[in-house]
């Protein structure tokens, strides 16, 4: 480069530029060329040299916000008990958004309180659910001007179907409407109870309201990394509000089908090798099989929202992210047909059950009361004795100990065949002892029972006298010689039609008066099915179903089914759900303390309950504290 713009010419005396030659036009003309070369030269050096420093800088200040979003960011993280939240029961409203946004407001006021010193450490104010429904409602319908009084439920005259970013964009009227729980009672269900709420005194109570508040900044977030984030910086639970899919599964259309003379069958709306998994076509015929199509809520009584596979659309949901955890794995069960060996147990070495597991997720407050598991739990830092006292969860199948047929069959009492499973559940630590006792989820209603418990995979449960029997998973205890193990599986068969539905094996039993003794035993084969629909065919006997405590009520979702329902599913008609923070600022004078003679906070002091996190001695011992 230098040879070719003339630098080194210049910088040697022998061939440069001499006083004493003779000068003429054509050399002072090279001359300025070779300075003029030379300035360009450097200048190119100078910014050559700028941008790659300056490229040096970018790079390594990116780098640095990555690596410290890594260190910021703990694999494993739960909100400060002093934000947490106590879990709630919506029942058969739809009122989810408004659990959320009252959730996500006496979290707020318990960690403010707490940090300026104007509550005790077990002490957790309720607000009104019931109030706040109410009085957004009749707030909308007179400010239909406002999009959100257009939105879901404001724009048909129901409470249900909103959202938690209502408040924010109510503005200084929402704290016009927030009330402490004890102002009265929550409505079950839907109707005219949704807009009632202690009507006679209700104008006299807000007018005397102490609770007080400002909405300072909204903060949207639509993906994983963010919400993280955001949580992990505010030491805040985020508002959740997304779709809410069922899982598609497929049977075919023979005589066992409920809908086999309808429509769906004879028109054949689904060729069953159009099914997601492309496993849908008999091994004996090319012809077309066709298939009726159910869906089925995408969660489990044992507390996980989760999708995989074929989705159907059905509506929303909102709730409250209070943490999650990176290492904490869900198992999705895949099965499809192979020659196995008859009356397999289903045991990996046959190769007959497939495990896609996904790690990592959001646990989640819901609203359905205090169905699901303790957050400790998901967070992993509690053991399965420790979580059996607090949140039993006697309604997930996956608690739901099995029998030995063969037993029951040689009359041994009922508690002898339940291959020597102990379990102590409840408060109360109850024993429970061998397999459990089932009975059908039956209704007044033959005909709806038939087509719902057809359609589950277990007819039986549709008779009339189906509950003059009890019922019980069957299981088989297998032996590994190589590492003298021994495992303990569900009876039951992968049919060549299938795609996660199975058929499991019931044991139908009639006990004797002492309710211990045999006196006979069938054991029966459900259609296909699988284990979430077996819990919507059975529930646990009344002396095996022990409740949850107020610790319970907290689901998980994994971090992929989050990311799937936010780019497929949309609101209706609108951008998209959302998950929020929300920086709330509350006036000091919201709280009972230093006013507990004053008769205008006689609301928050009937609201306020005592709750603190469960604490136990060691992972064998007892609950120490109880609320």
């Amino acid at each position: 480069m230098d040879k070719d713009i003339g630098v080194t010419p210049l910088l040697n005396p022998d061939e440069g530029y001499s006083p004493k030659k003779k000068h003429n036009t054509k050399e002072t003309f090279c001359t300025l060329w070779m300075i003029l070369s030379m300035i360009t030269f450097v200048l190119f050096g100078i910014v050559l040299t700028c941008c790659m420093f300056l490229s040096t800088r970018l790079e390594g200040f990116t780098t640095k916000i990555i690596d410290n979003y890594e260190e910021k960011l703990p694999s494993q993280y739960l909100i400060p008990q002093n934000a947490s939240v106590i879990p709630k029961n919506q029942q058969s409203r739809g009122s989810c958004w408004i659990f959320s946004t009252i959730g996500y407001l006496e979290s707020s006021y318990r960690a403010y309180g707490l940090r300026h010193n104007l509550l005790n450490s077990t002490e957790y104010v309720q607000f009104s659910e019931q109030a706040y429904g109410k009085l957004i409602f009749e707030y909308c319908q007179k400010h239909k001007e406002i999009p959100i009084c257009n939105y879901g439920g404001m724009g048909i005259n129901q409470t249900s179907d909103g959202s938690v970013e209502f408040i924010y964009y109510l503005g200084d009227y929402a704290k016009n409407i927030i009330l402490p729980t004890s102002v009265c009672n929550y409505y079950p269900e839907r109707g005219e109870g949704e807009f009632h709420c202690n009507d006679e005194e209700l104008p006299k109570i807000m007018a005397t309201n102490p609770l007080n508040f400002t909405i300072k900044n909204i903060k949207t977030m639509y993906s994983v990394n963010e919400i993280k984030q955001t949580m992990y910086e505010h030491k805040s639970p985020i508002s959740y509000g997304l779709a809410t899919v069922q899982k598609a599964y497929y049977f075919e259309c023979n005589e066992q089908n409920p809908q086999y003379k309808e429509k769906v069958c004879t028109e054949c709306e689904f060729p069953c090798y159009a099914a997601a998994s492309g496993e849908y076509i008999r091994d004996d015929s090319k012809a077309k099989t066709c298939c009726s199509r159910v869906g089925m809520a995408a969660y489990s009584n044992d507390g996980i929202f989760d999708l995989h596979g074929e989705v159907m659309g059905s509506g929303g949901h909102a709730m409250i992210i209070v943490g999650w955890n990176d290492e904490f794995r869900v198992d999705r069960e895949n099965t499809k047909y192979i020659e196995i060996q008859e009356n397999s147990n289903n045991r990996d070495e046959f190769g007959n059950k497939e495990y896609n597991s996904v790690k990592g997720g959001f646990i989640i407050k819901n609203s359905w009361g205090n169905a699901g598991h303790s957050m400790a739990y998901w967070m992993q830092n509690i053991s399965e004795a420790n979580e059996a006292i607090i949140c039993p969860l006697t309604q997930s199948v996956k608690n739901w100990g099995p029998v030995d047929i063969e037993c029951l069959k040689e009359k041994k009492t009922y508690k002898e065949c339940g291959f020597g499973r102990i379990r102590h559940v409840g408060i109360e630590k109850k024993t429970l002892l061998g397999g459990t006792k089932l009975q059908c989820r039956i209704t007044s209603n033959e005909t709806s029972d038939v087509l719902k418990m057809s359609l589950l995979g277990f007819e039986p449960c549709s008779h009339r006298d189906a509950n003059e029997y009890i019922y019980s998973l069957v299981g088989i205890q297998s032996d590994n010689e190589e590492d003298e193990t021994t495992s303990l599986n569900l009876k039951n068969d992968i049919p060549k039609l299938s795609d996660t539905q199975r058929i499991f094996y019931i044991a139908k039993i009639k006990l004797n008066e002492d309710n211990n003794t045999i006196d006979s035993v069938e054991e029966i084969k459900t259609n296909m099915t699988t284990l979430n629909m077996l819990e919507k065919v059975f529930k646990p006997m009344a002396d095996e179903d022990v409740q949850n405590s107020i610790h319970c009520g907290y689901y998980f979702q994994p971090y992929s089914t989050i990311r799937f329902l936010v780019s497929d599913y949309k609101a209706w008609g609108y951008e998209s759900y959302a998950f929020s923070y929300m920086d709330i600022e509350w006036d000091k004078k919201s709280y009972l303390k230093g006013n507990e003679d004053n008769i205008d906070y006689q609301w928050i002091k009937n609201s306020t309950v005592n709750y603190e996190y469960p604490q136990f001695d060691g992972p064998f011992g007892n609950l120490l504290n109880s609320n």
